[in-house]
């Protein structure tokens, strides 16, 4: 009688809706449950889904995953304030544990101050030109490659790391997953192997929750985190079709309750070139929210002058993927271009010439393309080592690339250096001499990160989405080089221009093509520093701009003056 009585009152505790302690909008909402059978595979003999409904009775279809022993969790971002109800389905109807289970969740505003929180997550604007948060507010992309800290980084170093970065206002960082996933070095900083048994189907749970963590830290501190190479690595890259597809699941149903960008491939490592499109399809499944981009490769093998089937630069790399149902937007890696090899040195004019020709010319192309998607550079140059001889010229290019970027068409620029996105661990053993990767905690004292930080000050005092490339028609002493080349990028209303100025001393701007008399202020990168232009520039004839004496690079605003 009692096993009776037991058996009837888990009955009625799993079919009762469970009701949640009320959570914020656009936060991570997670819910827990005991599974009443065993899975020898936990990724392969059971599938659980899961279906919202919102306040306004739109449903949104998910998943759950595995999370080690019995335990199995659900993840979701609400989008709506009010009440939502859900209830799970099973691959196993005859699992009380974790079929028909339902719940009602209250929803409220959130109060704090992460934009993430406050304006939501992304989505595409309008026009098909930016990211804009769900609030509608435009999100400038300022980023920062971590690649192995997903494997390398120890938990104070991330919060370190994240911390700094948040500080020195870096919205955005990108990290990978599954590259590294071979010999000794498939355990994370706490000696926890991702696939102990070398198979996408046998995972250690322990490991993916620690990247878990890393994620909502960083969200947490107002941190948009993209997750590159779901499909690389020699792990996932050789597994098949119907593992890596359980794998996936897995994952982005770990993550469908955080601020992620998720990219199915890494431009590095074994990845599953013949089933992209199917994977991109499959991650738009679990994840009804979030943005899909592909981070690609910007030319041919790094060993080798071997193309993949011929595409030879990262315009053409990218365009490859542009059309993809699945691809929110187009992402780039431009840093050294087609003709030079990561770590090297740009050693003089010839070669700074190469990467910004790459750079500005592929921008071009990608921009072009239609139907528009927005373009993001989600690998720009780095930063080299301090102990390179010519490091300032990559500073240089750090900046140069990056207001290239946002005054040719691009809504996102990332930048790194040596020791943050092989995180103190990773040596560059494809050059010769190889190049020994320095410290994270040196990589953190870096220059790159504060020209960021000015680069993210200085557009986010503008309305800088409404700017589109205008140089061609405007700029009337354009130079022949492309490291020196001066881009300026206008609003349709006439009442914003900006100019870039990599080293040039002036620039001639054609002023009849302003509807009214424009004010003009000068911008130092370097340092992030206004300097005004006495006089009210009148809206015809080409007039002279003259950079400030001493200023290396510059931006040039003009402004409409106000009646």
């Amino acid at each position: 009688m009692k096993r009776i009585l037991s058996v009837v009152m888990l009955l009625f505790c799993v079919r009762t809706p469970l009701a949640a302690a009320p959570v914020a909008v656009w936060t991570r909402w997670e819910h827990t449950f005991i599974s009443s059978s065993t899975y020898d595979n936990p990724l392969l003999d059971v599938v659980l889904r899961v279906q919202y409904t919102s306040p306004k009775n739109k449903t949104y279809a998910c998943y759950g995953f595995w999370d080690g022993d019995d335990t199995y969790r659900i993840r979701f971002m609400f989008n709506e304030i009010g009440t939502w109800t859900w209830e799970t389905h099973c691959s196993n109807t005859n699992n009380p544990g974790l079929h028909a289970v339902k719940g009602t969740v209250d929803v409220c505003a959130y109060k704090g101050s992460i934009s993430l929180y406050s304006k939501g997550y992304l989505r595409i604007s309008d026009n098909r030109r930016y990211l804009v948060h769900a609030s509608g507010s435009p999100f400038l992309w300022i980023g920062d490659t971590a690649w192995t800290a997903y494997m390398y980084a120890t938990d104070a170093e991330w919060r370190q790391y994240i911390d700094d970065r948040s500080r020195k206002k870096i919205n955005t960082v990108l990290m990978s997953c599954c590259c590294i996933t071979r010999d000794g070095r498939s355990s994370d900083a706490k000696g926890e192997v991702f696939f102990p048994e070398r198979s996408p189907l046998r995972i250690n749970a322990a490991a993916w929750r620690h990247l878990d963590q890393k994620v909502q830290y960083a969200n947490d501190r107002g941190i948009l985190v993209v997750i590159t190479g779901l499909l690389n690595g020699r792990v996932v890259g050789n597994a098949t079709v119907h593992e890596v597809d359980a794998f996936v699941k897995m994952l982005c149903a770990r993550l469908a309750g955080n601020h992620v960008i998720l990219s199915p491939m890494q431009d590095w490592g074994t990845f599953h070139w013949e089933n992209h499109h199917r994977f991109g399809t499959t991650i738009r499944e679990v994840l009804p929210f979030h943005l899909i981009t592909q981070h690609v490769r910007r030319r041919r093998d790094r060993r080798s002058n071997k193309t993949h089937r011929g595409l030879t630069t990262g315009a053409a790399w990218t365009l490859h993927f542009h059309h993809d149902s699945y691809l929110d937007f187009s992402g780039l890696q431009t840093g050294h271009g087609a003709s030079l090899e990561d770590g090297k040195p740009l050693s003089d004019n010839h070669t700074m010439n190469l990467a910004a020709q790459d750079h500005i010319q592929w921008i071009d192309q990608v921009y072009a393309e239609e139907p528009h998607k927005p373009v993001i550079v989600l690998e720009g140059m780095y930063e080299l080592n301090e102990d390179t001889e010519y490091v300032e010229n990559s500073r240089a290019m750090v900046r140069r690339q990056g207001y290239w970027s946002f005054l040719n068409g691009a809504c996102g620029y990332t930048s790194s250096c040596h020791a943050i996105w092989g995180w103190g661990r990773i040596n560059i053993g494809w050059t010769e001499p190889p190049i020994k990767c320095p410290p994270v905690s040196q990589g953190l004292k870096y220059v790159y990160a504060t020209y960021l930080m000015h680069m993210a000050d200085f557009f986010n005092r503008i309305e800088w989405w409404k700017l589109e490339p205008d140089h061609e028609h405007l700029i009337n002493n354009q130079v022949n080089n492309h490291r020196q080349r001066m881009l300026l990028a206008k609003s349709n209303d006439n009442r914003l221009a900006v100019a870039y100025l990599p080293d040039n001393k002036r620039i001639e701007i054609d002023m009849s093509g302003f509807s009214s008399p424009m004010k003009a202020t000068w911008y130092q990168t370097i340092s992030g520093t206004y300097q005004k232009v006495p006089n009210t520039v009148a809206h015809r004839g080409i007039y002279t701009f003259y950079k400030p004496g001493g200023w290396y690079d510059a931006l040039l605003i003009l402004e409409k003056v106000k009646e």
